[in-house]
């Protein structure tokens, strides 16, 4: 294929060119098979003989001959004809590519060999080291010694015999007789000449690729001399400094980020996404209500729901569908203490007269809602004496809100002595909460 693409480039420039391979030539019938290499430290190859193979190129027309001279005894020296092979097809294609035009007056010739080969190893990968020579047709030598390594010798050797050849176009007195009407320039000294060099004006001591361009290894349009952010991975979109975008500023890019536009200065975890200490779903930056127990059905400003909006929470309201204005507990229940009573009494204290006008009133916004009145008591005394005092005292209760206008088919009154306390009865703190009025709305 490197030939077929030399032919095309050279129809109808009248191109003559005349090359000579010492030990080895691009060409088809070749007498040799390349043998196995065994891998031994410091391995040399050099050749014992000499194998001329000429080719001579016009216009589209070439034709070939073998010349053996000597004997063929070295078991590998096969393998320098097959890499002086690569290197022929080499030379033709960098002419090619590099547009060199040669007047059919003045024909060139160029002999190439492969004149030595070293191998050696090291912990991954299998070196070569290749001698190429290169004699041009008025006589100017020149020796190219060049070094690669791969996992694969094969391939290690093929990589020097390219770098040879590459390097056999930077040798001044090479350009000098190829180029009897051009000139191999290099204006910005990175080793590729201006002819074929697409980034020119490079920097000096940039790494440079084949043609003549800044190395990008992470391949995002950003030289690595200019990439802050070396490593980026393949298609991610990067600023001019080579970073990933990071559109919403959090320090998470955006190829990472699983909540972009998450507004500036509000702290991310490792997604992008803003902090939920209590993991109600509302983030940090928004929760009106942190640490909200975990499970919690929570609003949008992550606070715990209230449906009967008593103040206490759903998640711990006992008493929930309280009507809205109702005094409710800590529990979230309607009660009023014993202090409408005096003790062993059932006779409603006037100065608590406006504790039950408050439920009058509810009552009144809630046409339709139905209220049992519940008595409690302690554990002081007997329970039928105590089931008697609570339903007494539900009674008082329930025919002061009848005489506030309240319809008596509303309302029902149950003692319930001290079977349902709502606190302890071994001290009197809890005592005290468990003598209570307790108002249990109903439809």
């Amino acid at each position: 294929m490197l030939k077929s693409k030399f032919f095309k480039a050279c129809r109808g420039t009248g191109l003559f060119i005349l090359i000579m391979a010492l030990c080895g030539c691009a060409t088809s019938g070749r007498f040799y098979v390349p043998k196995p290499i065994p891998i031994k430290p410091g391995t040399v190859l050099k050749p014992d003989y000499k194998v001329v193979c000429s080719v001579n190129i016009v216009n589209n027309q070439t034709n070939s001959e073998w010349v053996h001279i000597g004997d063929y005894t070295h078991t590998w020296s096969a393998n320098l004809l097959m890499w002086t092979d690569t290197s022929v097809e080499l030379l033709t294609d960098e002419l090619v590519k590099r547009d060199v035009i040669i007047s059919e007056r003045s024909p060139k010739t160029l002999k190439l060999s492969i004149t030595r080969a070293k191998l050696f190893w090291g912990f991954d990968a299998i070196g070569c080291t290749l001698n190429l020579n290169v004699i041009t047709g008025d006589g100017y030598v020149v020796n190219i010694e060049e070094t690669s390594s791969a996992k694969d010798l094969y391939e290690s050797c093929d990589t020097a015999v390219s770098n040879a050849v590459a390097q056999m176009f930077q040798d001044r007195g090479i350009q000098d007789y190829l180029t009897t009407t051009k000139i191999f320039r290099d204006s910005d000294g990175d080793g590729v000449p201006n002819e074929i060099d697409a980034c020119p004006d490079t920097p000096k001591g940039v790494k440079v690729d084949s043609r003549g361009c800044p190395i990008d290894s992470d391949g995002d349009g950003i030289p690595d001399y200019l990439d802050k952010c070396p490593g980026t991975p393949k298609g991610v979109e990067v600023d001019c400094d080579g970073c990933p975008l990071d559109s919403d500023g959090d320090g998470v890019p955006d190829y990472l980020d699983e909540c972009p536009g998450t507004p500036r200065g509000i702290a991310v975890d490792s997604r992008g996404c803003p902090l939920d200490s209590d993991g109600d779903g509302v983030p940090d930056y928004r929760d009106k209500c942190p640490g909200t127990p975990k499970g919690v059905t929570v609003d949008s400003a992550g606070c715990p729901l209230d449906s009967d909006g008593d103040g206490v929470p759903d998640y711990r309201d006992a008493c929930p569908g309280t009507p809205r204005g109702a005094l409710v507990d800590e529990r979230g229940c309607w009660v009023i203490g014993d202090t409408l009573f005096d003790f062993d009494k059932y006779v409603i204290k006037p100065q608590y007269y406006p504790l039950l006008d408050q439920v009058i009133g509810v009552l009144k916004k809630n046409p339709s809602l139905k209220v049992e009145i519940e008595g409690h008591t302690d554990n002081f005394g007997s329970q039928a004496y105590n089931e008697i005092l609570s339903h007494r005292r539900a009674n008082a209760v329930m025919n002061y809100l009848i005489q506030g206008g309240i319809d008596k088919k509303r309302l029902s009154a149950v003692g319930y002595d001290f079977s349902r306390p709502r606190a302890s009865n071994e001290n009197e703190e809890g005592r005290a909460l468990n003598r209570r009025v307790q108002f249990r709305p109903h439809q």
